[in-house]
């Protein structure tokens, strides 16, 4: 879904998805996944993924991955019972927005599900810094490396 679409549902959810940002956005699917863990929802992983033209125009969006094949198996790809089940289970999240959820298989080449499809707690934190904060940092760790 585009990233507008994943930050309202988010916000929906209660999560907290920080400001409309590419740092934030990247950490939606943190985000989303920590929620996922943490309500017992292991069959369904998000994952951030830059895709070509979305409908907001946008090249960037979070999905959720409800099953993966390993290349070579019998086991299909196609819609069964399994994925309409979690489709009607994400589109429960928010019933008073109709997500028009789209439903593609594809080749994992980025490595999304190299560690499977559950979702794991991510603690992560973001600190705000200036750029020049940023810098007086490393040009301290480069002073100290001298």
């Amino acid at each position: 879904m585009p990233i507008g679409i994943a930050r309202e549902l988010g916000i929906h959810l209660g999560l907290r998805v920080g400001d409309d940002t590419m740092i934030f956005n990247v950490h939606l699917q943190s985000i989303f996944n920590n929620w996922l863990a943490k309500n017992k929802k292991f069959h369904i992983l998000a994952a951030a993924i830059s895709w070509p033209s979305l409908e907001d125009g946008s090249d960037y969006g979070i999905i959720f991955i409800s099953k993966f094949v390993r290349e070579g198996s019998d086991e299909s790809l196609k819609e069964d019972g399994k994925a309409l089940d979690v489709k009607k289970e994400i589109e429960g999240w928010d019933l008073s927005r109709e997500l028009q959820l789209q439903w593609v298989s594809f080749p994992d080449r980025y490595g999304i599900t190299m560690r499977g499809t559950r979702p794991r707690l991510n603690q992560t934190v973001l600190i705000r810094r200036s750029f020049d904060e940023m810098m007086a940092i490393a040009n301290a760790g480069t002073a100290r490396k001298l």
